[in-house]
Parts: structure tokens; C-alpha cells; sequence
């Protein structure tokens, strides 16, 4: 009984070191499976009566932990795949197919988490103004093109614990957690000048700007995230009623 526990405290003493340094091939696995052969080969001829016997029980006992080894080396490759296709469909199904940012539904999940848990947060709502004489003089191709080039601007001004999203059509949401209105706006304002200054590019057109209406609210303003958003939402109805490329933050008064 020590000698076997001592076998099966090397082998996973062994097997933790060569794992941190091994990856997931065949190769490497047949490798653990021979460590554990060797590991237990002296208990094994300590078990037997005669020489021969152990070489005899030795090779059936090899033949059969290899083949165990292989068999149970495709089982875990498949298992990983499965498990691979099932979270990058679960990703897929959270991120938008044009812009790879959040999805709409990403967004509401991460709406109902921040209820859930009383998180406090900010949210920055971001239309395109103009949008339809982008689409009207480039073709939807060039309105794809200045969606995808503004999500690489948003998520480089956004922070890291920012959640950037579409939430459809040429509206991005920007959710802030931990951050004042008066941030928000900041970013907000950030974002906008950038966009102002950026050349969009699309085939042999010139290069064009285009510029960005922001409303903000915070989750002071509201008794629920959903409603934070619409108060926001009603911000940037705001800033495109009175002149466009402009941020405004919700205010009762808006």
C-alpha cells in the first residue's frame, strides 16, 4: 500500500510539471501515459512470483494502457471541440455579425445584470447623424465600412471595463459601470471630436467625415438600467433636434 501511494503521488507530482509545459497533442499524451507505465512497472514486478511472468503480465498490461490512452485521448479531443463550437456559438449569439462589438441582446443581459447586483453605471447612446445620405452616396457597403470603422473608434476610446455594442441600425450603446455623468459626458465628447477628425475611407471615393449626436444618463437618474437607457435615449433625441454633433446629458428639464 505505500509503494502504490508513493507511485501515485510521483505520477501526479510528475504529470502537473510536464502538463504546465506540454500541450494538448498525442504525442504528449502518450508521453503521460508512459511516465504512468514506468511509474508502475516496479510495483507490478514486485507483484509477481517470476521474471517471466512479470514480462508477460508487462506487455498485456502496456498494450492495454496504450490502447486505453488512445481511446481516451480522442474521447477529450472531441469533448474539446464540442465544448469549443458550443461557447463560440454562445459568443456568436452575444455579437454583432458586422461590427463584432455586443449584440442587442448582449447589452439587455448586461442591463439585467447591473439591476441584479445595484451596480451604478453610466450610458453613452451614439447615432450617426446623417446616416441615410451615407448609405444614399456610398451604397450600404460604405455605410458597412463607417460602422465597422466607428466600432474600432469606440472600443479605442472606451475603457476596458466598457461594454461597447450596436444596439441597431447606426445607434451604439456605450455602458460605463462605475462612472459619474460628468465622465460619461467627457467620453462622450472624446468620442465625438475623434469621429469629427477621422477620414473614412471607402474604395476609390475621397475621404469623408462623419459626425456622431451622444445623449448620456447615469443610473442615478432612474430606478431601473432600461430606464437609464431611454433617459438617454431621450438626451440624444435632444441633441439631434437642436443641431446634430453635439453630446447632451439627460437632465429632468431635457
Amino acid at each position: 500500500m505505500l509503494l502504490t501511494g508513493l507511485i501515485c503521488i510521483a505520477l501526479l507530482i510528475t504529470a502537473s510539471i510536464y502538463r504546465r509545459f506540454a500541450s494538448h497533442t498525442l504525442k504528449d499524451y502518450l508521453v503521460l501515459i508512459g511516465i504512468g507505465i514506468g511509474y508502475s512497472l516496479p510495483a507490478l514486478y514486485l507483484l509477481t512470483e517470476t521474471f517471466n511472468r512479470f514480462l508477460e503480465i508487462a506487455l498485456v498490461y502496456i498494450i492495454f494502457m496504450l490502447l486505453g490512452g488512445y481511446v481516451t485521448y480522442r474521447f477529450l479531443q472531441e469533448l474539446r471541440k464540442h465544448f469549443q463550437f458550443v461557447q463560440m456559438q454562445q459568443e456568436l449569439a452575444l455579437t454583432d455579425g458586422l461590427t463584432n462589438l455586443a449584440n442587442r441582446r448582449k447589452l439587455d443581459e448586461t442591463l439585467s445584470h447591473y439591476d441584479k447586483h445595484g451596480f451604478a453605471f453610466s450610458v453613452l447612446i451614439v447615432d450617426i447623424d446623417f446616416f441615410k445620405s451615407v448609405n444614399d452616396t456610398y451604397g450600404h457597403d460604405g455605410g458597412d465600412v463607417v460602422l465597422r470603422q466607428l466600432s474600432h473608434l469606440l472600443q479605442h476610446c472606451s475603457p476596458d471595463e466598457a461594454v461597447v455594442g450596436r444596439y441597431g441600425g447606426e445607434e451604439f450603446v456605450v455602458l460605463l459601470p462605475d462612472t459619474p455623468l460628468k465622465e460619461a459626458v467627457r467620453l462622450g465628447e472624446t468620442i465625438r471630436l475623434a469621429c469629427a477628425d477621422q477620414h473614412f475611407v471607402f474604395s476609390t471615393y475621397p475621404a469623408f467625415h462623419v459626425t456622431l449626436s451622444i445623449g448620456a444618463a447615469s443610473s442615478d437618474q432612474a430606478d431601473t438600467s432600461f430606464e437609464v437607457v431611454q433617459k438617454a435615449d431621450q438626451a440624444l433625441y435632444q441633441a439631434k433636434q437642436t443641431g446634430r454633433n453635439k453630446v447632451v446629458a439627460h437632465s429632468e428639464e431635457n
